[in-house]
């Protein structure tokens, strides 16, 4: 029981991350826009169980190793067939390059002791997205890409991946609050549905194949 109290959190976040990486093509096949939803929400919910920066750093890492280890697995290999680094060397330059895959989330991390509210931590991290380095950006909006051209998004055009990002962080965060105050907060999921609703006129059906 100890065990799993302690542990509990990092293998949350290591399958949060995980969730992060299906969002985006991966040895699965296509992505699954919906899964960094579920994931983000998972990373936030388990950094509200600590209350130490230092845990919730540890946490990150987690979050982070898991990404890695669903989204960025080519890595050893490529570092094997271009670079001529062989096991376990090629292994252990890819989970170096696990910490810092994400960077975003460790400031993020800070960012959470100074802000609570929902709108204010999903305008952050579409912030902290935008400006801190990366070197393969996955952003938490690109996922809505493979709804393209099925759904047409409509606010792509003016606000572009960093719209879709705030909104995967907004319902996340939303379902984290919903969660852990028991309280339905209606005027979000009302802004909310009334966002997917504005995406309902615009789904185009799949043209069918003749034979």
């Amino acid at each position: 029981m100890n065990f799993n109290r302690k542990y509990l959190s990092l293998i949350i976040c290591l399958l949060a991350g995980m969730l992060y990486a299906l969002g985006f093509p991966t040895f699965f096949g296509a992505s699954v826009f919906i899964a960094p939803i579920i994931g983000f929400a998972l990373f936030n919910w388990a950094l509200d169980q600590e209350t130490s920066l230092k845990k919730q750093f540890i946490l990150s890492l987690a979050y982070s190793l898991g990404f890695y280890l669903f989204g960025f697995y080519w890595i050893p290999h490529t570092l094997m067939e271009f670079g001529g680094l062989f096991f376990p060397i090629n292994q252990l330059l890819g989970l170096l390059f696990s910490f810092v895959i994400i960077p975003q989330v460790y400031c993020y991390v800070v960012l959470k002791k100074y802000f609570k509210h929902p709108i204010f931590l999903a305008i952050g991290y579409v912030l902290l997205e935008r400006f801190v380095p990366q070197q393969f950006p996955a952003h938490l909006g690109h996922p809505f890409l493979s709804l393209a051209p099925t759904v047409k998004l409509v606010f792509a055009p003016w606000a572009g991946a960093a719209f879709y990002s705030f909104l995967t962080a907004f319902i996340a965060l939303t379902l984290v609050q919903h969660k852990t105050s028991g309280v339905k907060p209606k005027l979000y999921y009302g802004f909310i549905a009334a966002i997917l609703f504005l995406h309902l006129p615009f789904l185009y059906p799949t043209p069918s194949k003749e034979n």
